[in-house]
């Protein structure tokens, strides 16, 4: 079975020599290395270039983690589609056990490697998505059969036929963060099993990419609510979501994460009709409109919640300075 390597890089000329490097290390069979770079400012291009297994795809801007993948896995050409994170190193023969899971069982769809930090503590070994929140708990303990929601998309493996059932990664998650998680949950309720692999490791250098730290925090939380609204109907969305939600809000302290929340809320609602699944259903029925009107009000509700709380607060600092 032929590899390909899917690695979306963007300003990773501090990595990528490493991580290319590594993959020659340990791969000594068939395979190819596709480099889809986002409009780096750095010497990204120019390093992949020199390496001879590697096709490079130069994207004029940057177009987010969902399209350069799916950029690569259109122009793959192997059996196992392997998606790598440019801050990635290999620590081993990482291609023979995802082998061996895709040889024994063809409905594993999906493969997921346990990632590190450059210190050694595990980082990723499969993760779960927390009730009500949907938000993801990586697990850092896990000798392959703990039962796991999702993996993470920094050395995710794709059999070629899941993609071809599955599709490609949807591209409203942009920037980035929970398209690896819409993947794997829209592979298992296609009947894919998602697993994960210890025997294939990877150091991980995380975060060299994602800002600072309140754009972070945006930017995963609107990632979380349109995950949340493209897999559950909107009465969860109203009487176990939104329940939850606000008391979180409520037991918050910070005014800068509630008003960054407020914002999320805001932009989640002014965006339900390009959530996937959602733009029908402004033009289908009436009874489908009311259920789209419900979810954007629940979403105000929240942003009037997150408001509220930050105003209690800022008045409480000032009565007291």
């Amino acid at each position: 079975m032929m590899v390909s390597i899917i690695i979306p890089a963007w300003n990773g000329a501090a990595f990528l020599a490493n991580c290319l490097d590594s993959l020659r290390n340990f791969i000594h069979d068939d395979y190819e290395v596709i480099v889809v770079d986002n409009a780096s400012r750095d010497q990204t291009a120019a390093i992949a270039q020199h390496y001879a297994e590697v096709r490079l795809i130069e994207n004029p801007i940057n177009r987010g983690f969902s399209r350069a993948v799916n950029q690569g896995l259109q122009a793959a050409a192997g059996d196992i589609l392997f998606l790598l994170n440019q801050d990635t190193v290999a620590l081993g023969d990482w291609l023979t056990p995802i082998r061996e899971q895709f040889a024994a069982n063809d409905r594993v769809g999906i493969i997921g490697c346990q990632l590190v930090y450059p210190d050694g503590r595990v980082q990723h070994a499969g993760a779960r998505l927390l009730e009500p929140s949907w938000g993801g708990q990586h697990l850092t303990q896990n000798d392959g059969t703990e039962a796991i929601d999702y993996v993470t998309g920094a050395a995710f493996a794709i059999r070629r036929e899941c993609l071809a059932d599955v599709g490609y990664f949807d591209e409203s998650f942009f920037p980035a963060y929970s398209e690896d998680v819409d993947y794997c949950l829209r592979a298992k309720a296609l009947g894919w099993q998602v697993v994960y692999e210890p025997r294939a490791m990877f150091t991980h250098f995380e975060s060299q990419s994602r800002g600072d730290d309140l754009s972070f925090l945006i930017t995963v939380n609107t990632q979380r609510l349109r995950l949340v609204l493209k897999h559950h109907d909107v009465i969860w969305l109203r009487d176990v979501f939104a329940p939850a939600e606000s008391q979180v809000l409520i037991e918050n302290l910070s005014c800068e994460w509630l008003l960054a929340m407020a914002h999320v809320y805001l932009r989640i609602a002014c965006d339900v009709k390009q959530i996937s699944g959602w733009r029908a259903v402004f033009y289908k029925d009436t009874v489908s409109l009311a259920m789209a009107h419900l979810a954007i009000a629940t979403l105000f509700d929240l942003r009037a919640a997150a408001m509220s709380r930050a105003l209690n607060l800022l008045a409480g600092e000032f009565v007291e300075s």
